[in-house]
């Protein structure tokens, strides 16, 4: 909206084909398959779908292509075959095309599900109980922590993005230029991922007892017969900075150094103005032992009805959504109702969307494309 109205003689169409969950090598390059608003699997990938729209005349040829895809537990990337479009005829060449690509094929879901899942057991029931979690949701250690699950499940997140990414994004550059979407790399545009870590200070990591809260929802999503109400689910201090260090940090230098190898832009100057704005941030505790998030005591909702908490309260010092924000605000009936937690709210993308204006139209003035017949 903000490019179309700097210039009303010009019109700006936008192509939106994200999907949440989406990888590399599972939704952009090869059909997406799990999809987080249910269903077996995307029809197509999103780069098929943006040549179909984009090919004037419709008349499309598959192109196979051979890719190598990570897995959890195996050290052994297995074969990946892709059916690519290519465009029988003249293609409409994007003026910018946008990507936020790269954290899910390194495992960010599940390494927050290795932080929330406490380490320890007190019995031989709570370490039947773990382990039985443990394999049904495959977390992935950030780094090798000395645990058990970080040896099952291998390669941790440090070591994906080492020797899995770079490829990825390698096949990802070939294929935007081999579809002809992409002529010039610098109208490709990817977006480095915020950090959710700090508290308000934009400094201190979040720690166990103001990250209790934001993961108390993800109790409801594991059986009861495991007495869940007596686990640690806390995230602790030093789990944020295994994060930081395994994940979040090695992530954003991958970003960076294959934005710089393929030539594309890489946007990031909104990571430094929401360090403020963490899934902690402003987090305060009324009660001890008692949960923030909307449930019935004595037959009166505590601490508020659901019904008036509002998406989009500006007063929130936090601008990331935890695990009430995602049972409450999402669609729900898909299995996966806290699966939008750590994701950047309504804010956080506002200001994505202000260094993007800025970063499209500096690019475009500099390359004398500025809203010059832009699609």
């Amino acid at each position: 909206m903000r490019l179309a109205s700097a210039n009303p003689k010009e019109t700006v169409t936008l192509l939106p084909l994200a999907c949440s969950g989406a990888e590399i090598l599972d939704g952009l390059l090869t059909p997406q398959k799990a999809p987080p608003g249910g269903g077996e699997s995307v029809f197509d990938s999103q780069i098929n779908t943006a040549v179909s729209h984009l090919c004037r005349s419709e008349k499309l040829r598959a192109s196979r292509k051979l890719f190598y895809r990570g897995y959890t537990g195996s050290g052994i990337r297995r074969p990946e075959y892709a059916s690519l479009y290519r465009c029988e005829g003249e293609m409409r060449k994007p003026d910018a095309v946008l990507l936020s690509i790269g954290g899910n094929d390194v495992g960010f879901a599940p390494s927050i599900a290795w932080a929330t899942m406490p380490s320890g057991h007190r019995n031989l029931a709570g370490l039947l109980s773990v382990n039985i979690t443990n394999k049904a949701i495959d977390p992935v250690c950030p780094k090798y922590t000395g645990q058990s699950i970080c040896q099952k499940n291998k390669p941790v997140g440090r070591d994906r993005i080492k020797y899995w990414l770079p490829d990825y994004y390698k096949w990802l550059a070939q294929e935007l230029q081999d579809s002809g979407l992409v002529n010039n790399p610098g109208s490709v545009f990817l977006t480095a991922y915020p950090n959710p870590s700090y508290i308000e200070d934009g400094q201190t990591f979040c720690d166990k007892d103001r990250s209790r809260d934001l993961s108390e929802q993800a109790r409801s999503m594991l059986p009861r017969v495991f007495t869940t109400s007596k686990w640690d689910i806390g995230i602790t201090k030093e789990e944020i900075e295994d994060l930081n260090t395994g994940l979040i940090t090695p992530l954003f230098h991958a970003m960076n150094n294959a934005a710089t190898e393929h030539g594309w832009n890489f946007v990031s100057d909104h990571i430094a103005e929401m360090k403020k704005h963490g899934i902690c941030a402003g987090y305060s505790r009324t009660e001890a032992k008692t949960p923030i998030y909307p449930h019935i005591r004595n037959g009166v909702w505590y601490p508020e009805n659901p019904s008036t908490i509002l998406a989009y309260d500006l007063n929130r010092q936090r601008w990331f959504r935890n695990t009430n924000d995602s049972v409450l605000f999402q669609a729900q009936k898909t299995g996966r109702s806290i699966n939008g937690a750590f994701h950047p709210d309504f804010r956080a993308h506002a200001l994505i969307a202000d260094h993007l204006y800025a970063k499209i139209l500096k690019y475009w003035d500099q390359n004398n494309d500025s809203f010059s017949g832009a699609e």
